[in-house]
């Protein structure tokens, strides 16, 4: 979940791991502890509390009664102040060229215009072959030439992507029969990178992999033409 302080605050673009962290450290002291030093705890406890709803108050103008507890005043800020964020899903086949392209591509265009708390985006491929590896370095070349910084991590594709992404934007139409192959009833939208394009450009972004320089550049030209209609698309609808 992400919500919105004040404009460019770079603390509050994430705030429920922030959140989570304190409260984990809190419900667990708050539940009760028994043995030595449970008064010590129970203080840091009621320090980190008010060291939150501090930043509640000052950075959103939230007032709450000092009576409610930890519970009331959290559930209260979340349904005032809850945003939830337009998601973008890229997909290609390994995860290591076209689709963390995207991923960078689009998160560049998001922080220039300051719409990190608004749109999210991550990248997967359909098959699992490279988990856990940064794109590949042919590619990272080639964007950073450009201005990007690939620095995804590759993940396979899961049913729950499906669910919890608004926007899952496959790279050929391969990875679009394999990713609508997932789920009978995908709640996200998916479709080609290249729906965005005109006709003057092929249906499927070519795998740069077993190619040279001239591939990886060509996947940049296709990106970088798509991304600006998708951003378009995720904030105004």
């Amino acid at each position: 979940m992400y919500v919105q302080g004040k404009r460019g605050n770079k603390k509050w673009a994430l705030f429920e791991p922030c959140f989570e962290k304190r409260q984990r450290k809190g419900k667990r002291i708050n539940e009760g502890v028994s043995g030595e030093g449970e008064g010590g705890r129970r203080e840091e406890a009621d320090e980190i509390h008010r060291q939150l709803f501090s930043l509640l108050q000052s950075d959103f103008n939230f007032s709450f009664s000092s009576s409610d507890n930890l519970e009331i005043r959290v559930s209260s800020f979340l349904i005032k102040f809850q945003v939830n964020p337009k998601s973008v899903l890229f997909v290609c086949l390994g995860n290591i060229c076209r689709s963390p392209t995207g991923e960078g591509v689009l998160k560049h265009l998001i922080d220039q215009a300051d719409l990190s708390s608004e749109v999210v985006v991550d990248s997967a491929g359909t098959i699992g072959y490279h988990a856990g590896r940064p794109a590949d370095s042919r590619m990272r070349e080639a964007a950073q030439q450009r201005g990007y910084d690939l620095q995804s991590r590759s993940r396979k594709i899961m049913e729950r992507d499906l669910s919890e992404f608004d926007l899952v934007i496959a790279m050929d139409r391969e990875n679009l029969s394999d990713i609508k192959a997932m789920v009978e009833q995908p709640q996200a939208s998916i479709k080609l990178l290249s729906s965005y394009l005109g006709d003057d450009w092929p249906s499927d972004v070519p795998d740069p992999y077993y190619g040279g320089a001239a591939g990886f550049e060509y996947v940049l030209d296709m990106i970088e033409a798509a991304c600006p209609l998708i951003l378009q698309e995720m904030v105004s609808g």
